[in-house]
C-alpha cells in the first residue's frame, strides 16, 4: 500500500506490519465510561510486590511507596498508567489485546523508558496496563495516540487523576468513596 488510502471516513495506513486505521472524526469517550475510569483500582508491580495506587474504598494506599522507585534524574516526576488493550473503549479479542500490549512494551523500550507492570479493574472488568515515570504528559499522549487509548492515570506524589485525552471530559481527580 503506497501512502495512506481513503475508504469513506476512515485512512488505512501501512505502519511496519501494522495496519493503521485513523477515522476521521475524532473519538468521544461515553459519560459511562468516563465515571467507570474514576471508580477503577489500580494496582502496579514493582519488586514482586503489587501496590494499590488507588483503591475508591481506601483511597491511595501505596502512592508513597509506588514514588521510591521513581528514576533517578527524573525532576518533577510523575507516574503515569496506560494500556494498549481496547482501543478506543471498544472491547477486543484477547488475541489482539496481548499482541497491542507486546508493541506497547516494545515501543517504551526502544524509547529507553522503565516501565513496570499495572491493570486497572472494577467488578469483573480487568485491564493489565503499564506504569513508568516522567516529568510531563508528553510520552503518556504520544503512547495514546499510537494505540488508539481514550485515556490515561496521571499521578503526582499526593493523588491521581483521570485524563481524556479526546478533550470531552476535563481532567479528574481520583477520589474515594
Amino acid at each position: 500500500m503506497a501512502g495512506p488510502q481513503h475508504f469513506g471516513s476512515m485512512r488505512v495506513s501501512l505502519v511496519g506490519a501494522r495496519i493503521a486505521i485513523v477515522t476521521s472524526e475524532p473519538a468521544k469517550l461515553s459519560a459511562a465510561t468516563f465515571s467507570l475510569w474514576l471508580q477503577v483500582r489500580l494496582t502496579m508491580r514493582i519488586r514482586e510486590r503489587t501496590l494499590a495506587l488507588f483503591d475508591p474504598t481506601q483511597g491511595y494506599r501505596d502512592l508513597a511507596e509506588a514514588f521510591r522507585a521513581c528514576p533517578r534524574g527524573v525532576e518533577d516526576a510523575q507516574l503515569f498508567l496506560i494500556t494498549a488493550w481496547n482501543p478506543g473503549a471498544v472491547a477486543r479479542s484477547s488475541h489482539h489485546n496481548r499482541i497491542a500490549m507486546a508493541e506497547l512494551l516494545l515501543f517504551l523500550a526502544q524509547a529507553g523508558v522503565e516501565n513496570f507492570p499495572s491493570a486497572g479493574s472494577a467488578g469483573t472488568w480487568y485491564e493489565p496496563g503499564v506504569a513508568f515515570f516522567a516529568s510531563d504528559d508528553e510520552l503518556a499522549l504520544e503512547v495514546a495516540r499510537r494505540f488508539g487509548q481514550l485515556g490515561y492515570y496521571r499521578f503526582n506524589r499526593e493523588r491521581g487523576y483521570c485524563i481524556d485525552v479526546t478533550g470531552t471530559f476535563s481532567t479528574a481527580a481520583l477520589k474515594p468513596f
